[in-house]
């Protein structure tokens, strides 16, 4: 469906239809369960490291080394995701990734050892890594640039929603069925997750690669800089911007692999919590996590309306994306983009 508008000359432009605003919160709702799967397979490891090492008998070495496999492939897996995405659509990219994050979770349901948990985990740890900046880069196509905040703040908020919802649901099902069962539904997850986006998945219309001119109801400016074109990568590279993002993430990331990784294990062995308590002080974690996250969209988007510039309101909130800019350059924590809409 197109919506026809008169040029100032007189002839007619058709544009595309305009986005349904329905349809762009369901696809954030869609993508925030998508965070919440790739937190609950990054935290899944650590939430079942007590009984996982005791069953199979590894030292705490081995459990180390299988926590770091994790991350063996994850930077290359992120940046190779920033310039796929930059490429192609992320609808089938999001849906190759979930669907690979499903499969190799059975493997360590049905025949775990020390070699198959490393395998999984290396392969797990590629396919995430460009989750954050595809996921932010596919959920901003479908807001204009002046209300993309709150989903962007949604989609990363899910991330502590993950854990949240995690680690009190896996040590429920350690308890019930064993530490194995915690990968298997994680897995389940995933391959429901990847049918219900196969059906629902859509690319949105704020993208320069889905429009062939000016976007009905865009504003000037937002046309103005979807004709600019792309930044050059080595502009982005070179900027304070990216500079701050990139410090700031690997120190997101040096805390994301020990609370993930040895803080729950910490819990069950050396502070002697049972399984389910330790599921209850993850999640309380998490939650601060999740309040802090969802709040800044919020903030972020009263400033900007009160006038307060886009660079100045955002630092503290999800990073800001330009789909017209075409540029996804991923991070490891969150993906910032530098663009003069910023």
């Amino acid at each position: 469906m197109s919506i026809i508008e008169t040029h100032p000359l007189g002839s007619p432009v058709v544009g595309p239809a305009r986005p349904s605003a329905m349809r762009g919160w369901l696809i954030t709702a869609m993508l925030a369960l998508f965070m919440i799967v790739n937190w609950g397979d990054k935290s899944v490891l650590g939430l079942t490291g007590k009984a996982l090492m005791e069953d199979l008998g590894l030292t705490p070495s081995q459990y180390g080394f299988i926590g770091s496999a994790f991350f063996f492939l994850f930077g290359i897996g992120t940046v190779l995701g920033g310039f796929l995405v930059d490429r192609i659509r992320t609808t089938p990219m999001l849906l190759a990734m979930g669907v690979v994050w499903a499969v190799v979770q059975f493997p360590v349901l049905g025949f775990a050892s020390f070699g198959v948990l490393l395998a999984a985990r290396i392969v797990l740890g590629f396919a995430e890594g460009p989750a954050s900046p595809v996921a932010l880069h596919a959920v901003m196509k479908w807001f204009p640039d002046d209300r993309r905040d709150v989903p962007a703040a949604i989609v990363m908020g899910a991330s502590s929603l993950g854990l949240l919802v995690a680690a009190p649901v896996m040590a429920f099902v350690q308890v019930t069925w064993g530490w194995r069962w915690c990968f298997g539904v994680l897995g389940i997850a995933g391959l429901v997750w990847s049918l219900l986006w196969l059906l629902i998945g859509r690319e949105g219309p704020y993208d320069k690669a889905t429009t062939s001119g000016p976007q009905a109801g865009s504003s000037p400016s937002e046309s103005t800089d979807a004709d600019a074109g792309r930044v050059p990568f080595l502009r982005i590279l070179r900027s304070r911007t990216w500079f701050a993002f990139a410090v700031s993430g690997f120190g997101c990331y040096v805390v994301t692999a020990q609370l993930t990784t040895w803080v729950p294990t910490y819990l069950g062995t050396v502070a002697g919590l049972d399984t389910v308590s330790m599921g209850n002080w993850m999640a309380a974690t998490a939650a601060v996590g999740a309040v802090a996250m969802f709040s800044q969209g919020a903030i972020s988007r009263f400033l900007i309306a009160r006038g307060v510039s886009k660079r100045r309101a955002r630092p503290a909130s999800p990073p800001c994306t330009s789909s017209s800019r075409r540029r996804a350059w991923p991070l490891s924590c969150s993906p910032p983009v530098p663009c003069n809409s910023c």
